[in-house]
């Protein structure tokens, strides 16, 4: 079965900046996330290894959301 991988530095920041309004510093931190899954340094993850990371993210900004309410 051939693995499904986007190019870490351009398809995920591309992911990000489409889906949250983050600076410069978080999207740094989630590129440092995503490199953990990236252990021979190929520049290249899978795709649902992308998708955990986007999942995590959209728990942070709902996390956020319901601060900024209160």
């Amino acid at each position: 079965m051939k693995r499904k991988t986007l190019l870490l530095e351009a398809d995920i920041i591309q992911q990000i900046k489409s889906a949250f309004n983050l600076n410069q510093i978080e999207i740094t931190e989630l590129l440092t996330q995503a490199k953990r899954y990236d252990p021979k340094g190929t520049g290249y993850v899978s795709k649902t290894e992308v998708d955990d990371i986007m999942r995590g993210m959209k728990l942070i900004q709902q996390y956020r959301s319901q601060i900024t309410q209160q």
